[in-house]
């Protein structure tokens, strides 16, 4: 009498499972040392299947923190010993060319896609021999800050700028790029009149994430944390001394997009300002579409001489974590920038910072050691 297929098939089934079983027990004896007593051995093997199972099934891939700037700020300024490396650790999606396997991929043999590492860059941009000085500057101290040499340093020049100083630039280890200047005729300071041009660095170039400074300026500590950043148009700090909601425009964190600089282009056409500068035009254009970085990104170097703590326990720990100071104010009390004050003759006050005047003495210094091949 035949028996029934599906009495057939369980036997095969026990047969095979058997089989596995003892193989997988005889690998078991050799390899942890068991007893070769069946019985205990298939105890054994059956106790490691049902492990290896409840550990597949637990294993699972984790997603990443929606990035809040302002979230890390309170827990940065709670804690002065941070340091830059984790800074943004808890909101921080993704980490360029990370090759971790998901949680549960336990198979030595499958093959690994390793990630496509993005082509990142500080930007900067230069239109006459100080400026091209402060940039080869701020290039130095972005390299001495760690940023490693797979992220470029490119500096937007204009055309006028003399084939010699461009020489010195690319000397110092930035990557040159021409570009047409962008004039503001009616601007009330020179500082100003090219001022539209660093908006270029929105055309597309070949990099996917951007951090643009303003050269004017004193950088700190290191920014590469900041191409993590989550999506938005791009991500700039909070304009603290500006009536609120405003950016700054001395640091920038974007992806480059010709269609957004194509926005930018027209709206300046459009707009029947005459003096209409770079952080306006982002300020009306992207009102509602930029992320806010906290203040101490980016604060003006007069704010060193000030009692304000913007959330910091102290003064001196809102200055320990600030990561740019931008030179707006001279020894004197007045707007103005380094280059215009007479360094052997610079008005010392008692009462205000010493970094105040050290970050003068620093920028003289650099500009000797580094300039002498631009000015």
């Amino acid at each position: 009498m035949a028996l029934p297929r599906r009495i057939v098939g369980a036997l095969m089934g026990l047969i095979l499972l058997s089989m596995c079983t003892l193989f997988l027990c005889l690998n078991l004896d050799t390899a942890e040392g068991l007893t070769s007593s069946h019985p205990s051995a298939i105890s054994t093997a059956l106790t490691v299947i049902a492990s290896a199972k409840g550990s597949l099934s637990a294993g699972g891939v984790g997603s990443g923190t929606p990035v809040n700037a302002e979230d890390d700020a309170n827990a940065t300024a709670s804690t002065a010993s941070s340091t830059v490396g984790n800074y943004f650790a808890s909101t921080t999606n993704s980490t360029v060319g990370s090759d971790s396997s998901p949680p549960g991929s336990t198979s030595s043999n499958e093959t690994t896609v390793e990630p496509v590492a993005q082509k990142l860059a500080y930007m900067l941009y230069a239109t006459n021999a100080i400026t091209a000085c402060n940039a080869l500057i701020m290039a130095k101290n972005i390299r001495r800050l760690g940023t490693p040499a797979s992220i470029d340093i490119v500096v937007l020049v204009g055309a006028s700028l003399p084939e010699h100083k461009r020489a010195a630039l690319v000397a110092g280890g930035l990557i040159v790029v021409v570009v047409q200047p962008w004039l503001q005729r009616n601007a009330p300071h020179d500082t100003w009149i090219e001022s539209l041009t660093k908006l270029r660095i929105f055309e597309e170039r070949g990099y996917e994430r951007v951090i643009y400074l303003d050269s004017d300026a004193w950088l700190h500590r290191n920014l590469d944390h900041l191409f993590h950043l989550g999506e938005a148009v791009f991500w700039a700090p909070r304009a603290y001394y500006q009536d609120q909601p405003f950016i700054g425009s001395t640091l920038l964190v974007l992806a480059p997009s010709n269609r957004l600089f194509r926005q930018l282009e027209q709206a300046v056409l459009d707009h029947p300002r005459e003096e209409w500068y770079d952080m306006d035009v982002l300020n009306v254009v992207w009102r509602d579409m930029y992320g806010m970085l906290p203040n101490h990104y980016v604060f003006l170097n007069s704010e060193i001489n000030s009692d304000r703590t913007f959330g910091f326990e102290t003064p001196e720990e809102r200055i320990n974590h600030t990561y740019v100071h931008h030179f707006s104010m001279m020894d004197n009390g007045k707007y103005g920038k380094p280059w215009r004050m007479n360094r052997f003759n610079v008005e010392r006050k008692p009462e205000w910072h010493p970094l105040f005047y050290k970050l003068f003495d620093l920028y003289w210094a650099s500009q000797d050691e580094f300039c002498g091949g631009i000015m």
